[in-house]
């Protein structure tokens, strides 16, 4: 037998009303909506027709009020296609996770320490095992393709104070960031090579900087293929004494150099961790957690930086780095919270990744940030 959660009385939306007007939609968790207010009214004093949509609602009018993604898609459809003035962004806040019909709640007593945590706010969709939000955006049904319509994005706090953070740091970054020479710095880190497939972490990181990078811009380089360790270390027997010559004089080179305006990672990596060899880290995660052996909590990379008003764009082209459906916050995931750190946006794979098609991806962000390699490119300044 069934029985409700808890029981709140409907307040009416009119979301199927063809006189909403909105050039910028934020669909957020029901108890994100008062934090979200000054994202949505500084939106709008920067020119844009803002409305801020609670997914319940979304829910209540697009699937009858049950909780399924596809709810989220046929309101962005029905809007782009009959509001007087149809989105063209559109920013999902709220986190996710796969088990988003909490079958596993009742087959393994692992899962609820998450599942009860409240994580599943904004489900994602799936093609096959892969998670993407790409999907709700591509509105036009009759070109058949995976290009989107709109642009969309998502931030994952799955509480009220991580998603107050976020928002800060949004209009801190807008309104207060510094502007001096970090803006023409990039970071750029390359793995060493361990792939069967053709080419290189390194090539394909330099190939995009001689290709798309705007010429004024400074590079600092972190290319783990010409580092100065003893040959025989390439084994996989000295695994361990990478690791150790890797945190001594890499890791602390990267953490100074992570307040450019792009940081940008190619390589082996999983979850929170960069390069077998532990370049940069973070494994902290719930105390309780029944996973907590699973990982190394005395490595905090990512909550000792201290680029403060100055964050990165990062992209990181490796496996897994921006999983945001699972259980334990990704790396893209973690950079975004703090206010006074990490990044101000990312991009990654939400599972695993090839090379090839990776590079690919990259190349085609360099080619949108820096169409004419013009070093006053507005997409960076």
């Amino acid at each position: 037998i069934l029985f409700p959660r808890d029981i709140r009385p409907d307040a009416p939306s009119n979301l199927h009303d063809p006189n909403n007007a909105a050039d910028y939609i934020i669909i957020a968790y029901d108890d994100f909506i008062e934090v979200l207010e000054s994202l949505a009214s500084f939106r709008q004093s920067q020119g844009y027709m803002t409305k801020l949509i609670k997914a319940e609602d979304v829910y209540e009018e697009f699937s009858r009020g049950l909780f399924d993604p596809t709810a989220i898609r046929n309101f962005l459809f029905f809007a782009y296609h009959n509001w007087e003035i149809p989105p063209a962004y559109v920013l999902l806040v709220g986190d996710a996770f796969f088990d988003y019909k909490d079958h596993l709640l009742h087959q393994q007593d692992r899962y609820n320490i998450y599942i009860h945590h409240g994580q599943n706010k904004i489900p994602a969709h799936y093609t096959e095992t892969y998670p993407h939000d790409n999907w709700y955006a591509c509105l036009d049904f009759d070109d058949h393709s995976y290009y989107p319509d709109l642009i969309l994005s998502r931030i994952c706090p799955h509480d009220i104070e991580k998603c107050a953070s976020i928002v800060d740091k949004i209009i801190l970054y807008e309104t207060e960031r510094e502007y001096d020479d970090w803006h023409i710095e990039l970071t750029l880190v390359a793995d060493n090579d361990q792939t069967d497939e053709p080419g290189s972490f390194t090539e394909d990181c330099e190939g995009k900087v001689n290709d798309y990078m705007p010429l004024g811009f400074r590079p600092h380089k972190i290319y783990m293929e010409s580092m100065d360790w003893d040959e025989s270390w390439n084994d996989p027997e000295h695994l361990g004494n990478r690791k150790l010559y890797t945190r001594a004089n890499l890791t602390p080179y990267l953490r100074e150099h992570f307040d450019g305006a792009w940081v940008q990672f190619g390589g082996h990596g999983s979850y929170n961790v960069w390069c077998h060899e532990y370049l940069y880290v973070d494994f902290v995660v719930d105390p309780e957690s029944p996973w907590q052996d699973w990982h190394h909590p005395e490595y905090h990379d990512f909550q000792l930086l201290t680029n403060n008003k100055r964050f990165p764009i990062v992209s990181m082209m490796s496996c897994n780095l921006s999983y945001f459906d699972h259980y334990v916050d990704s790396c893209g995931e973690k950079l975004l919270v703090p206010t006074n750190r990490g990044a101000i946006a990312t991009f990654g794979s939400t599972r695993l990744g090839r090379e090839t098609e990776q590079d690919a991806y990259h190349r085609l962000l360099y080619e949108a940030f820096f169409p004419d390699r013009k070093l006053n490119d507005p997409c960076i300044t």
